[in-house]
């Protein structure tokens, strides 16, 4: 009787018989019996001629080309498989013993199935890290398993995970108990079809928390006190032109910081840009129900405060940060705006790009393109010189790295230029760390 690898059959012989098969490299399985029994049934599954010789390889990627993974970014674990046996490795599964790690999500298996002699197979991994983790090392076991038993041995792959901008705060280096500052964060219009500024908040959030830690500002001096406060066109004029003046010291030794982060637009009538109120229909803008970029501005430059710190992550382009058009029907020759320029020796304004580029989203990073390089930049990586303070064109200088910062990333993601623009005296010192 001839059994051949990779069959199955049934022959009825005695139990000695069947017994003698243990000692020619084949097992047999579901037999029962004693001294006394009568020949009966079994099952013998035979053992393949030649051996499969598996070596594995396995490789960390990350999506920035790093040999780690920041918060909120995606990484993958090449795993290859070479044949160098004679024979066929069958149904093989490679098992990822799971990391303890808080905010990795990877997939636990991968199957390979049958890896004849002389294939080469690879397959990825692919890892999710969360925005919010910390600084950490991660060890991932990967183990094989073959039907025949000839499982490679494990191996292990180990990267580090770096903390994002939202978990990794610096500290300032001195409190500044009188500076004022107000955000204005506009995640949602109540004109039904204007599209939501999706991280707004996360932005919001995040520029308060750098004002308190890195910046030294009082949490209280930091408007408006509630950050779900609905920002219409009333409001956001009020702030300015009413209780900012109630906030600022009397005799002008206040720093002042002012934070947009929602829709801009511009007027097809007059070309201005215009800051988008969430009760405004940007297909009719007008100095009526919008804030004109100029008269913000100019309403501000009328502040009496020490030092003036504007940001803006907004874009007057028409279209939204994922290129959804904000004005139905209208010809790009008509929404082209004039930037308006400051004089204000005191001030420093930082918009998110110019007036005819889109200010982007960032999705693994939960943010605004433009302003996770800005708090990037504030975390430490704009302290070029390290000496411990961050200037206003070391920050726009970090934010517009052409090798790995905000033009990289939105030509690289949108195939879109972004560049945010800095106005006003760029040796003024926007941060101080501590050493």
């Amino acid at each position: 009787m001839q059994i051949y690898y990779e069959t199955r059959m049934k022959h009825t012989l005695p139990i000695a018989l069947a017994l003698a098969f243990l000692c020619g490299g084949c097992y047999y399985q579901g037999a029962t019996y004693s001294a006394t029994s009568s020949p009966q049934s079994i099952s013998i599954k035979s053992l393949p001629d030649y051996q499969p010789d598996l070596n594995v390889t396995a490789n960390f990627s990350s999506e920035s080309g790093k040999n780690f993974l920041e918060a909120g970014e995606k990484g993958y674990i090449r795993v290859t498989v070479e044949n160098a046996g004679r024979g066929k490795a069958i149904n093989l599964i490679c098992e990822v013993t799971p990391d303890p790690a808080p905010g990795l999500q990877y997939s636990t298996s991968l199957v390979f199935g049958d890896v004849s002699p002389g294939d080469s197979r690879s397959l990825d991994i692919p890892i999710d890290v969360s925005p919010y983790v910390k600084e950490q090392a991660v060890s991932l076991e990967i183990n094989f398993k073959e039907d025949n038993g000839y499982e490679p041995a494990p191996i292990k792959v180990s990267f580090y995970i770096k903390p994002g901008v939202d978990t990794d705060i610096p500290q300032a280096r001195y409190k500044n108990p009188n500076a004022v500052a107000l955000i204005i964060s506009i995640p949602d219009y109540q004109v039904p079809g204007v599209p939501k500024v999706k991280f707004a908040k996360d932005d919001a959030e995040s520029v308060r928390q750098y004002l308190i830690k890195g910046f030294g500002f009082r949490a209280e001096n930091i408007l408006p006190s509630d950050p779900n406060e609905v920002m219409t066109y009333g409001r956001i004029q009020t702030y300015i032109k009413s209780k900012l003046p109630s906030y600022l010291k009397p005799d002008g030794s206040s720093d002042l910081f002012i934070y947009y982060t929602g829709h801009g637009a511009p007027s097809t009538a007059n070309h201005e840009a215009y800051l988008v109120p969430s009760d405004c229909d940007p297909n009719y803008i007008s100095d009526d129900n919008a804030y004109s970029l100029k008269q913000f501005y100019l309403d501000i430059q009328r502040l009496k405060a020490r030092h003036k710190f504007i940001v803006v992550d907004a874009c007057f382009s028409g279209d939204a940060g994922n290129g959804q058009s904000l004005i139905k029907d209208a010809s790009p020759a008509l929404l082209k705006v004039n930037n308006p320029l400051i004089a204000d020796t005191n001030t420093v304004i930082l918009q998110s790009s110019s007036a005819d580029q889109v200010s982007n989203w960032y999705e693994d990073k939960h943010h605004g393109m433009f302003t996770y390089f800005f708090l990037k930049g504030l975390q430490g990586a704009a302290d070029y010189n390290h000496d411990g303070t961050i200037t206003a064109s070391e920050l726009v200088q970090y934010i517009n790295d052409r090798n790995d910062g905000l033009p990289y990333w939105s030509n690289r993601l949108y195939h879109r230029l972004q560049e945010a623009q800095l106005q006003g005296d760029g040796q003024t010192v926007v941060e101080r760390l501590k050493k």
